[in-house]
């Protein structure tokens, strides 16, 4: 009897090692593309509250300075 041990490894989250036999480098690279992209837009995001928040702050000195 024979044990097909590397046919059913699991990886450390539990996963099957062959769970992403069908996925292809190309689907990964586009993957991480999207994510880059959306995170690009978070920072923009981001960078354009702390603008507004800076403004704001700004102007209420502003207003209790007079």
């Amino acid at each position: 009897m024979t044990i097909d041990a590397d046919k059913d490894c699991e990886r450390d989250d539990g996963t099957l090692v062959d769970a992403n036999a069908d996925r292809t480098p190309a689907g990964n690279v586009s993957t991480v593309t999207n994510d880059t992209a959306i995170l690009d837009q978070m920072k923009e995001l981001f960078a354009s509250a702390q603008k507004k928040s800076d403004e704001q702050g700004k102007l209420v000195v502003s207003l209790r300075n007079r």
